[in-house]
């Protein structure tokens, strides 16, 4: 099966100068959606940027109209869901590792439907697949973490390709994405393995020409 990749720019960031730099670069570039990366410090150890209502600020200020996506790298989406709505986000990605059950990802997702936006489910490199097939059939978006969550600039788990190959044995026609460690290299194989969106954080936007570099991977 052939599958038209979507290419999307990743901030990570832990202050407000680091998300308007990354912002501004992304600006210039085709791209239709931004990823930006939330952590709590808790499902993670790392920390990453969270103000909705000033990233709307810097959005509105840069004209930025591209669709959002925010991952949750968090132990409790619902804490965060609601003000990332408010401001527009089109996908919430929330971690199945930080999901108690199914009723629980009915919530959020019948909180997601309500806002007009849609539910995605990611799932970290170490997690088992076969035991939540049942949960992850529920989602039409689901997002393979390449690399342990929190930092930018981590090095692929090379065995995550033959999860997304099972992930699109079970699930033909849902956009899987994976997110960590993609660059030019590493884009063609996500692509063989089956998945149809890839995120890249530091590939783009810390390379001398992040348009270049974004149009590299535009174009797998």
């Amino acid at each position: 099966m052939i599958f038209i990749m979507i290419t999307i720019p990743a901030i990570n960031c832990d202050t407000p100068s680091c998300v308007e730099e990354a912002l501004k670069k992304i600006s210039a570039l085709s791209a239709e959606w931004i990823q930006i990366d939330i952590s709590d410090g808790v499902f993670t150890s790392a920390r990453a940027y969270n103000d909705p209502k000033k990233f709307k600020e810097l959005l509105d200020r840069l004209r930025i109209t591209k669709n959002i996506e925010v991952h949750l790298m968090v132990q409790n989406p619902r804490a965060y869901m609601s003000e990332w709505l408010s401001i527009g986000a089109k996908r919430i990605i929330a971690h199945i590792e930080s999901i108690k059950d199914e009723n629980d990802f009915n919530e959020l997702s019948l909180q997601c439907e309500m806002s007009g936006a849609e539910i995605g489910l990611a799932i970290c490199p170490e997690t088992n697949i076969e035991g939540i097939l049942d949960i992850l059939k529920k989602s039409r978006f689901l997002q393979v973490l390449a690399v342990r969550p929190g930092f930018s600039g981590q090095k692929i788990e090379s065995y995550i390709f033959e999860k997304i190959r099972v992930l699109r044995k079970h699930f033909p026609y849902v956009m899987i994405e994976i997110d960590g460690g993609i660059n030019d290299i590493t884009a063609p194989l996500a692509k063989s393995a089956g998945a149809n969106s890839i995120v890249s954080a530091s590939y783009i936007l810390n390379g001398k020409n992040p348009k270049i570099n974004y149009e590299k991977l535009a174009s797998v």
